[in-house]
């Protein structure tokens, strides 16, 4: 997948250097079929991520960003 799309393999050296140097990352978008590409490459990647989308309450989002 990652060699396949420009946009991902530029995602795919970004986040390897930002991670490498202990920095945190934020992806905003607004498709869903996006956040499921992303949420497949980060898995793929042993990447610890969090998603948060129109479905989560309030409370819940508070709880998982702490």
């Amino acid at each position: 997948m990652m060699r396949s799309s420009g946009k991902f393999e530029l995602l795919d050296r970004m986040v390897s250097k930002l991670l490498k140097t202990n920095h945190r990352i934020l992806i905003f978008t607004q498709m869903t079929s996006v956040i499921r590409l992303l949420t497949s490459f980060l898995s793929f990647r042993g990447i610890k991520h969090l998603i948060l989308d129109g479905s989560t309450k309030l409370e819940h989002r508070e709880e998982r960003m702490a």
